[in-house]
C-alpha cells in the first residue's frame, strides 16, 4: 500500500515489518525518505538526497528494495 497527504508519501514493505515515508520541503527542511520499523517505531535508515519533493516512493514485491521518484529527474 502507498499513499500519503500534506506533503508526505508512505508505502509499506510487503511484509508489513516496515514502512519508508518521504517528506517534501516541509518547514524549511530538504526532502527525505526515512525507513522505520513498524513494531518498534525506530528509524532504520534516512536517504536524502532529492533536490525537489518526493512524489512517489514503493518496495519492490520482496521488500528488499525501496525506490523514490522526484521531479529533480
Amino acid at each position: 500500500p502507498t499513499g500519503g497527504a500534506s506533503g508526505y508519501r508512505f508505502a509499506l514493505a510487503p511484509d508489513g515489518r516496515r514502512i519508508a515515508v518521504a517528506r517534501g520541503f516541509v518547514g524549511g527542511r530538504a526532502p527525505v525518505a526515512l525507513l522505520f520499523d513498524v513494531d518498534s517505531g525506530r528509524e532504520l535508515f534516512a536517504l536524502a538526497g532529492h533536490t525537489e519533493s518526493v512524489g512517489a516512493l514503493a518496495f519492490d514485491p520482496t521488500g528488499a528494495r525501496l525506490a523514490t521518484a522526484s521531479s529533480d529527474g
